[in-house]
């Protein structure tokens, strides 16, 4: 197999169009010949895939909940299946960069994407600073369906074979304006993306009231409210993704289904300072202390609920993978100060699967966030390409499954990245949508 993509690559030089063919085809007959056809693929191999990912979960947080019993389906998704440490990648980095790291089972000088920002400082880093093949990309291709809903760094969308909602549709503006034209693709699914937005200043009292305590908030008025504002604008951007979902998704209808929240991490780096008080000498008021001190374990449990909600609706059969980019840590006191940004993540994330031919009970080891692609496409039944950085994580799977996923490797391509969109969109520039995105990563402290 390898030498004919080889020589595929040498055309390219000559004709680009009849390169991309041929390797195309080239690709499409190893991955078919890998997999194997008819009785030789696992049944398990067809079963849908269910990616959900929660920014800055860690298990330090989770744990706590897990005994008191007010994480249940998290509880239940560790007894059935495997559970795992989730390395990041070192030397730290910023979540836009992880989160391409986990799509494209790369490092970041091999996908282009080195942060909020590009390189140069000229602006806001896109999708269209990437480098590398996304396995919706990798997938999508080979005629697998996909849905990808709330990742970092897709505006604008990549051609995909299905559904993908970006990251740009939850940015917000003073007023009554739209979301972010060319934020989601197929350009139909504009207008019903358009309508389940749900927006910061829809946010009553009595809906955080699940997360802080909103006597204190009536209380203080005005004060309170300007404390809890940036609470508002988070928890609308996970329940705008999470109504997207839950619409999008039917039966059948993807062969993987993919979904990111990213409040947990903006709700700590926000708040934790209300949660761990002791010993910061930040400016807080005693009632701000009291009001929000319970914030992020609630925003844990409400997390809980987005799992549960999701499982509750996905096929039965499905692979489902749960994971984080990074742990959080919070303050940490150096010669500088207080630290700020991604100096307040911890090296590791989480990681839980289960589903047909994932073992359960299992704790593993060893696992890194590059592995988690890898590890959709032999899922998929997709041999692994012999560029990624990433490894199968084969101890999760059942040995039935771990041996045919060896018969699978024998087939490993040397790259898909022919496979990949090459034409990727230009974002357009919009000086509001930058002004307010840069705005809130200096809140966060990701930016100066």
């Amino acid at each position: 197999m390898e030498p004919r993509v080889s020589g595929a690559r040498r055309r390219c030089a000559v004709d680009a169009h009849a390169c991309a063919a041929f390797t195309l085809a080239a690709l499409l007959a190893g991955v078919f010949a890998g997999a194997g056809c008819g009785s030789k693929t696992l049944p398990s191999a067809r079963d849908p895939i269910v990616l959900v990912g929660f920014d800055s979960a860690d298990w330090t947080w989770i744990d706590p909940q897990l005994i008191a019993g007010k994480m249940p389906h998290f509880a239940g998704m560790e007894q059935r299946g495997v559970r795992a440490a989730l390395r990041s990648l070192s030397p730290p980095q910023k979540s836009p960069t992880i989160w391409t790291s986990i799509a494209t089972g790369k490092r970041p000088y091999k996908h282009g994407v080195g942060g909020f920002t590009k390189l140069d400082d000229q602006g806001l880093e896109t999708s269209a600073g990437r480098t590398a093949a996304t396995y919706w990309e990798i997938l999508g291709a080979l005629g697998r369906k996909q849905a990808v809903i709330g990742w970092w760094m897709t505006y604008p969308p990549t051609p995909v074979n299905g559904v993908l909602v970006s990251d740009y549709v939850t940015q917000y503006f003073p007023g009554p304006r739209s979301q972010v034209q060319g934020a989601v693709t197929p350009d139909s699914l504009w207008h019903p993306v358009d309508s389940l937005r749900v927006s910061p200043d829809s946010i009553t009292l009595e809906q955080l009231a699940r997360f802080v305590d909103v006597g204190i908030a009536r209380a203080h008025g005005d004060s309170a409210l300007r404390t809890l504002g940036d609470l508002r604008w988070i928890y609308a951007a996970d329940e705008t993704f999470r109504r997207a979902a839950r619409k999008i998704y039917a039966p059948g209808r993807f062969d993987v289904f993919s979904l990111y929240f990213r409040g947990l991490d903006a709700v700590s780096h926000t708040y934790w300072q209300y949660f761990k008080p002791k010993g910061l000498s930040l400016a807080m008021q005693p009632w701000e202390i009291a009001m929000c001190d319970s914030l992020i374990p609630n925003y844990y449990q409400y997390v809980d609920e987005l799992l549960g909600e999701v499982l509750g609706y996905v096929d039965p059969r499905s692979r489902v993978i749960v994971c984080s980019d990074h742990g959080f840590h919070g303050y940490r006191s150096s010669a500088d100060g207080l630290s700020m940004g991604i100096g307040m993540h911890s090296d590791y994330g989480i990681l839980m699967m289960a589903g047909p031919d994932i073992r359960s009970g299992v704790r593993l080891q060893r696992a890194e966030v590059k592995d988690i692609m890898p590890t959709i496409l032999v899922l998929s039944g997709v041999p692994p390409a012999q560029d990624l950085d990433g490894h199968i994580l084969g101890e999760v799977l059942e040995p039935r499954y771990q041996r045919w996923v060896d018969r699978l490797l024998t087939h490993a391509v040397a790259s898909y990245e022919p496979l990949a969109p090459h034409q990727r969109g230009a974002a357009k520039y919009d000086p509001a949508v930058e002004k307010g995105i840069l705005e809130q990563l200096r809140a966060l402290g990701y930016i100066q």
